[in-house]
């Protein structure tokens, strides 16, 4: 195309037209622009003129036109200066019409950027009628053209487009206003035109035979040869390159490959977002084909479906595709969304904890959510009445085939545990249940009597709730219909036993500590208190992400049937339940309760099964350091520090771990178990034990027949399992800086005094930190 456009810049002799006061042409025969007089321009004005026509400087100017002309104000107008041009370029014609001005209220520069590709013809009107002009249809001019606030008569160029009857009227002022328009640009415009068609058939040509050979390699299998080809023409092309060259890589099997071609892909598509819009919606379609192949590949069926689905609709919107594309993508879509509903159970957890069922067979995925059609859902289970459509649930965390209400789920968790706790106390003997509210009802509540054994309690309660005046079901917690307090009574005859096919048991690691009690121990009384909180897998954040995904879906389903679709969801007060259980004495059954050795392997599989991978991991890593001394020093501590980062393991999923491994290794009688209560209480004050406070322990261990090694082990367990507050910590990290150099200077020891007060340290638990890090 540049040599195109140069030959019919030499044959009209535009190289040659000379400039005037108010008008100047520049033309690029060998790199650079230059008038008749063989003066280059001025690089300073170079840039002004591609910053009014949005002209990278990469991109070559081949002619450039320029008239500028000045309207002197008056007492009520400030003075303007115009400044009109025209770029010549290999992709079409660029025009500007900028205004110059001090004045307030500067009126809107004119812009027009017509690609060859566009263009029919192009002819010339003298003199144009601009009353007639304006009452055509047909008839179109540049965009806030300033060119009527200056002249009085409009010579213009007339562009018609390839499309239609159409034409742009451009007046002769964006080309110098010279008086060989017609006689020398208009021709000269046209043989731009005339070799831009001759190339694009010719390249057209040469376009199909190549798509047609790389579509023969790839339907037969030849992927090799498929990537060979494609990467001979890699310099003419760019989203068909990519394309054909990725699946080729998906065909041979290399994945790693592929997909990180991909991401390079994904990545080049954004940035012609924004500079090429053009370019980017020409490239979609391809980009959209190979994410649905790459998405296949990952066994990610839903995500290749809403691929195709986006596919779909892009055909829908342009007319002129072919209809054949579009029943292909639609099939290839209902194919990979009924790929992805019969294989859903194995669907990552967090990639479909949260769904949103809709009578629509359109898809839409987000960072949080994914979109069902409700006549095609997966084997999932929903409560009564559900699902219903238009409607948001949130999976159960542990029966991951169930689906909660999103406005009540930690509620309806909540009752789950409990019901599944209670459950477990009777099987291990219970003689009497009391569940009384702590937190979050009115008094009038915390009590009810029940004495049969169901564990359904009636919890019915908008946890998380929509935020509308118009919802009845919006309100104060106090009310909620949450009835869930008891007061059950029994007579076990059984033996103490742990039920199979607990849901919640495997992760609940203070019930796994009370089996062990009443199995091994002699325990006859015991409190829990179960909070709403606990049961929340969502977080705050998560729910404000959540919100404005769903109005981004029901905007683009344009369901407008759903009122709630429109509101905001919210977390709710939390509600706490305590729940007292009196067991019957061990003696008082016929034999002597022992859990079975493969009872208790069982019980450990199922909790272990039930972490991932990194998590199991982890567990073990903090049972190898607890071996030596049953304690977690501060190396340890950085070693596990390092594991959580290196295994995405939360600092409060940490702690969860680390309190199954202590209570995997060690077996507390119930004796020990108070000691470790008498413990924990002497630190509560400052995290240290003073002398009262050893003598007290000391009485203790005595009264429960624990020997000293014994007690001196559980008080170490006890103080080094817990993670040191943030001021301990950072007085710590102070201490660590002072005695780099294995020393402790007189002024460092005045800093760490004043340090220790100011965050509340005592004296006793600063020397106990400073011993812990030495």
């Amino acid at each position: 195309m540049e040599n195109v456009i140069r030959e019919a810049i030499k044959k009209f002799g535009i190289n040659k037209l000379q400039s005037r006061n108010v008008a100047d042409i520049y033309t690029n025969l060998d790199g650079e622009l230059r008038n008749s007089q063989g003066g280059a321009l001025a690089r300073n004005e170079e840039s002004r003129v591609r910053g009014w026509h949005g002209i990278d400087k990469s991109t070559p100017i081949y002619a450039f036109f320029y008239y500028t002309k000045t309207k002197e104000g008056d007492f009520f107008t400030a003075t303007r200066t115009y400044h009109f041009s025209c770029c010549v370029l290999e992709t079409g014609v660029s025009f500007a019409g900028i205004i110059q001005t001090d004045a307030w209220g500067k009126e809107e520069d004119g812009h027009l950027f017509i690609s060859w590709s566009e263009i029919e013809e192009i002819g010339y009107t003298p003199n144009i009628n601009l009353d007639i002009e304006n009452n055509n249809p047909n008839a179109y001019f540049v965009p806030n053209d300033p060119t009527f606030a200056v002249m009085d008569k409009f010579y213009c160029l007339t562009f018609h487009s390839v499309e239609d009857s159409s034409y742009i009227n451009v007046p002769d002022v964006y080309f110098a206003a010279t008086s060989f328009t017609s006689e020398r640009i208009k021709p000269f415009l046209n043989e731009v035109l005339d070799g831009y068609d001759e190339l694009y058939e010719g390249n057209e040509e040469w376009y199909k035979e190549l798509i047609n050979e790389l579509n023969i390699l790839k339907d037969k299998q030849r992927y090799q040869e498929l990537i060979d080809r494609v990467e001979e023409e890699e310099e003419d092309l760019f989203e068909e390159y990519y394309f054909y060259k990725i699946y080729g890589l998906l065909g041979l099997n290399y994945q790693y490959e592929a997909f990180k071609l991909f991401e390079v892909f994904k990545t080049e598509l954004e940035k012609l977002k924004d500079e090429e819009p053009d370019q980017y919606r020409a490239s979609l379609p391809w980009y959209l084909m190979i994410e649905a192949e790459v998405y296949k590949a990952k066994g990610n069926g839903y995500e290749s479906a809403y691929s195709y689905d986006k596919l779909a609709n892009f055909y829908k919107e342009n007319s002129t595709q072919n209809r054949d594309a579009l029943t292909f993508y639609e099939a290839e879509k209902e194919k990979s969304y009924n790929n992805f509903i019969n294989d859903f159970h194995k669907v990552d957890y967090q990639d479909r904890k949260i769904i949103t069922v809709s009578k629509t067979e359109s898809l839409f995925k987000s960072n949080h959510l994914i979109l069902l059609n409700m006549g095609n859902l997966p084997k999932i289970h929903f409560p009564i009445t559900h699902p219903k459509i238009d409607h948001t649930y949130v999976c159960h965390p542990y029966k991951t085939d169930s689906y909660l209400p999103i406005e009540n789920y930690d509620y309806e968790l909540l009752n789950d545990r409990i019901n599944e706790y209670c459950y477990l106390l009777q099987c291990l003997g219970a003689t009497s249940i009391t569940i009384e509210n702590s937190r979050g009802e009115s008094k009038d509540t915390q009590k009810h009597n029940n004495t049969k054994r169901e564990a359904e309690v009636g919890l019915r309660a908008n946890s998380i709730k929509f935020n509308s005046e118009n919802d009845k079901r919006t309100g104060d917690l106090s009310k909620s219909t949450l009835k869930i307090g008891r007061n059950q009574s029994f007579n076990p005859t059984k033996k103490p036993f742990v039920p199979e096919n607990l849901v919640w048991l495997a992760n609940e690691i203070g019930w796994q500590r009370l089996i062990d009690q009443r199995m091994s121990g002699n325990i006859l009384e015991h409190s829990e208190f179960m909070s709403s909180t606990q049961s929340q897998v969502l977080t705050n954040s998560e729910i404000s992400d959540i919100n404005a995904e769903l109005s981004i879906l029901f905007a683009t389903i344009k369901v407008g049937r759903r009122k709630e679709s429109e509101q905001k969801i919210e977390t709710n007060s939390e509600v706490e339940w305590k729940i007292n259980v009196v067991f019957k004495p061990m003696e008082a059954f016929d034999e002597v309760v022992v859990v079975p050795v493969e009872e208790k392997k069982q019980l450990k599989q199922i909790s272990q099964n039930l972490l991932s991978d990194e998590e199991q991991q982890y567990l073990e890593g903090v049972k190898f350091v607890l071996e030596d001394d049953a304690i977690i020093d501060d190396k340890e501590r950085v070693y596990l520090s390092e594991m959580c980062k290196k295994f995405n393991i939360n600092a409060e999923r940490a702690k969860e771990l680390e309190e199954k491994a202590i209570a995997q290794i060690h077996t507390f009688t119930e004796n020990e178990l108070k000691y470790l209560e008498d413990i924990k209480f002497t630190l509560e004050d400052d995290g240290t034990i003073d002398d009262k406070e050893r003598i007290y322990l000391d009485e203790m261990y005595k009264k429960y027949n624990i020997n000293p090694d014994r007690a001196k082990l559980l008080e170490s367990i006890v103080i080094n399992r817990g993670d040191l507050s943030k001021e301990e910590k950072e007085y710590l990290e102070k201490f660590k800086i002072f005695t780099a150099d294995g020393t402790v200077s007189d002024r460092e020891r005045r800093i760490l005094n004043r340090l220790a007060n100011l965050l509340g340290i005592s004296e006793e638990r600063a020397i106990e930190l400073e011993k812990r890090s030495s």
